[in-house]
């Protein structure tokens, strides 16, 4: 069996986390994931995370934190083994209420149909202050 190109394995980790399927999440992802979001500590998921365990907690944390009204995909890259994606938030920080749109670009490394590696980098200023409960 030839594993999912690089492109339709992180499509489908998408339509995983669009559907809040944590196990379909998970089965993408090499158990050595490597996961890193860019952002300060005011972002509750905002950090480097390693495996699968660790990743199951970072989604966890992302349900419990943050009310997604879009996430929307606008572009999406393959070259070899790396996909990146361009793509756009509409959220609001559940313990503040405080609403942030921002944009976002994804760095996939994908080998053998699962993730391996994947750098998250967003504009956290509009973020981090709706989880401080504040307003840019």
């Amino acid at each position: 069996m030839t594993a999912a190109s690089p492109l339709a394995t992180v499509s489908r980790l998408y339509a995983a986390f669009g559907k809040g399927d944590l196990p379909a999440i998970l089965e993408t992802l090499s158990p050595g994931i490597d996961w890193k979001y860019h952002g300060p500590a005011a972002i509750p998921f905002a950090g480097h995370h390693h495996g699968r365990e660790q990743m199951a907690a970072f989604f966890q944390r992302v349900a419990e934190t943050t009310e997604v009204q879009a996430f929307d995909l606008r572009e999406m890259v393959e070259r070899g083994d790396t996909v990146i994606v361009y793509g756009f938030e509409r959220c609001t920080a559940r313990a503040t209420g405080v609403p942030w749109e921002c944009d976002f670009v994804h760095i996939f490394t994908v080998e053998g149909g699962q993730v391996v590696r994947l750098r998250e980098f967003y504009d956290t200023y509009p973020k981090a202050l709706a989880f401080l409960g504040k307003r840019p």
